[in-house]
């Protein structure tokens, strides 16, 4: 979990010094609001309530499923609580909190890849405890890579 936020932190400033090169160009909220659409796909999906409440419960759930002890069957879980949450940025846009709905989105798809990550690696090693694979195993050495793309969860081992 610790190599997010130092990988995230990494790729925060790769992606500040491409933007600082790069040509800009000015798009109006007609544009911007197509852009998310289509980034984000979720038109027809009903408005879900408070965004902090949403991040309080996949707190809530990572801490359930995903903190001391782990298994296959609470992390299938978990990720099945956490597609439940439908946080929708999109039907806020230019309200006071629209920033909120995507905080609380970018928290949910954060505890997803977590989250499949953790099913990846099936063995014991470090602070990872999976009571289902209590054994360090040596084939699992390699670092596993984790994605969303098209709204389905991918990942497996790098080959560095």
């Amino acid at each position: 979990i610790l190599a997010t936020q130092v990988f995230g932190k990494a790729a925060g400033n790769a992606a500040a010094e491409f933007s600082d090169n790069e040509q800009t160009e000015i798009l109006t909220h007609q544009e911007c609001e197509l852009l998310l659409r289509q980034e984000f796909g979720q038109e027809e999906i009903m408005s879900c309530t408070d965004p902090e409440n949403k991040i309080k419960q996949i707190r809530h759930i990572m801490q359930t499923y995903a903190c001391l002890h782990r298994s296959e069957e609470g992390l299938s879980e978990a990720l099945k609580e956490i597609e439940k949450i439908q946080i929708q940025p999109l039907k806020h846009l230019g309200q006071k909190n629209t920033a909120s709905y995507f905080k609380a989105q970018n928290a949910a798809d954060a505890a997803k890849l977590i989250l499949y990550s953790m099913k990846l690696r099936k063995e014991s090693r470090g602070c990872h405890d999976r009571i289902d694979y209590p054994e360090r195993d040596e084939k699992q050495t390699a670092m596993n890579w984790v994605t969303i793309k098209e709204n389905m969860l991918q990942g497996g081992p790098c080959n560095i």
